[in-house]
């Protein structure tokens, strides 16, 4: 991830200085972006006697797709949308999950191509 480094990362990639009101934030965010609850990413936990979801839980692929995806949405916005170089680039919000998601766990990449292609088209005619 672009302006953190490993040993600044908590264990879930945010940066370490972040508080939980903050990744709450960010947490309901990715959630209304997507479409989905909490489950969709966190694994229950383990024991049945155990109410509630196991945030430290590895074992649901979407976790670390929804991680790839962060850094890949901060690796966007602090190559190209940087104007004020920033030295912390996670804060840089222009390119989100909602930019693609709209809402949807799988985001519509055929209708979003088409709106990619109808931009360069009119890009092309100025």
């Amino acid at each position: 991830m672009l302006g953190a480094s490993p040993d600044t990362l908590a264990p879930d990639n945010f940066p370490k200085h972040y508080t939980k009101k903050q990744i709450d934030s960010i947490m309901n965010e990715w959630s209304v972006s997507l479409g989905v609850k909490c489950n969709f990413c966190h694994a229950r936990n383990a024991d049945t006697n155990l109410p509630g979801l196991n945030y430290d839980s590895e074992k649901k692929p979407e976790k670390r797709m929804a991680r790839r995806m962060y850094q890949m949405t901060v690796s966007l916005n602090a190559t190209y949308f940087n104007f004020n170089n920033s030295t912390d680039p996670d804060t840089i919000h222009i390119v989100v999950c909602y930019t693609c998601h709209r809402g949807q766990s799988k985001p519509n990449v055929s209708a979003f191509a088409k709106q990619l292609d109808s931009i360069e088209r009119t890009m092309h005619r100025q």
